[in-house]
């Protein structure tokens, strides 16, 4: 069973490894989007949408802007991932993560983090004993 804090999750915390910046990126419907039309993607720095909406908002009479009002935080993730981003979450919260949003998440892999051959190979060297050893 999946922890609340799973299902409450609203932010992607994201890092981009090359350049150090750290990005929390909103998933779900785009409220800000919602409520201040372009200027989410101009305070974001996120300037190829921030055109879209600035130019075609008006002359679709504002379509562009329903469609980025459900889907601009997915496409912001994306051309963050593009940039080199990868999230700051655990494997399974990234699977979990990437099914709700509907996009392959790649995950940061820390050295703090035992990974699985690691693991193997510790529990090799200092290999439990059993309770017919004992």
């Amino acid at each position: 069973m999946r922890e609340n804090k799973d299902v409450a999750m609203s932010k992607i915390k994201m890092r981009n490894e090359y350049t150090g910046q750290f990005k929390e990126v909103p998933i779900g419907f785009s409220w800000t989007t919602f409520f201040f039309g372009f200027f989410p993607a101009l305070f974001r720095g996120d300037w190829k949408n921030f055109m879209i909406l600035f130019f075609l908002g008006p002359l679709t009479l504002g379509i562009v802007y329903i469609v980025y009002w459900f889907k601009y935080n997915k496409i912001y993730t994306n051309d963050l991932i593009s940039h080199g981003f990868k999230v700051i979450m655990t494997a399974e919260e990234a699977a979990f993560m990437s099914a709700k949003i509907g996009i392959p998440l790649p995950i940061i892999v820390s050295s703090s983090t035992p990974q699985v051959s690691q693991i193997n190979s510790r529990n090799e060297e200092h290999p439990t004993k059993t309770s017919a050893q004992i």
